[in-house]
């Protein structure tokens, strides 16, 4: 988990019957967490709970994941700092998992936490996650909610409307996950170089040296060369008449 160092978080207190206590920015997030059912903390709330906090002093504390299945592992299920989360939508904190996003991948590398990703190339759980084994993981969503429910340990279930990648030719929901054994050319190691040679080099139109081509090679970053399917483009050939 990895939460906005930089950011000031309030307890806001939660419905009676929930039994929780909602960290959000309070300037940004009351009214949102107003319309869910949470209300300012009362006088006696404030007494017995530290309302004002900074992000920096959530770094390093662990937490009891929800579900077992890599509870052990070393380094996980502790709070990182990291100042790539996005306080506009959500309350500063998110969740980290290496096996399906770039960002948590760096971040968690960077901590000594092992990469893990229990889904397969068809998009389904493996044996790793041994109730959903075999399922679709959107197809599970529900499910897992549920289960969550019974065991008492859902604050609150809200379904928000927000962009989501698919595939443009099947029109189906893609998942970025981590594919194991993939190799990669280490671009980052002549990135310098490559630069310094385009420098040499006459472009025409001039722009596009220190334009699209010279800010590519300026964001340029290791290349995976593996592939798990097939691709292929069409190219015409005519042949000449006089040949």
């Amino acid at each position: 988990m990895e939460d906005h160092t930089d950011n000031d978080l309030e307890v806001v207190a939660a419905p009676e019957e929930s039994g929780f206590a909602a960290l959000g920015l309070r300037a940004e997030l009351l009214e949102a967490l107003e319309n869910l059912g949470y209300e300012e903390p009362t006088p006696i709330q404030r007494e017995t709970i530290p309302h004002l906090i900074e992000g920096k002093d959530l770094v390093g504390r662990t937490y009891e994941p929800l579900f077992p299945y890599f509870r052990g592992r070393a380094k996980c299920f502790r709070v990182l700092g990291g100042d790539f989360v996005d306080t506009a939508e959500g309350t500063g904190v998110v969740h980290m998992a290496p096996g399906f996003g770039e960002d948590d991948q760096k971040v968690c590398e960077a901590n000594g936490i092992e990469l893990v990703c229990p889904v397969d190339e068809r998009g389904r759980f493996t044996a790793e996650v041994p109730e959903w084994q075999g399922t679709l993981v959107f197809d599970a969503n529900k499910d897992i909610i549920k289960v969550l429910k019974d065991r008492g340990v859902l604050l609150r279930h809200v379904t928000y409307e927000h962009n989501y990648p698919h595939c443009w030719r099947t029109r189906e929901p893609l998942i970025y996950k981590a594919i194991p054994g993939a190799w990669f050319v280490k671009v980052t190691a002549i990135k310098d170089r490559m630069i310094a040679h385009n420098q040499t080099i006459r472009w025409l139109p001039e722009h596009i040296r220190d334009g699209q081509f010279g800010k590519w090679l300026e964001n340029a970053r290791d290349w995976s060369i593996s592939r798990n399917r097939f691709w292929g483009a069409p190219i015409p050939v005519w042949k000449s008449d006089d040949s």
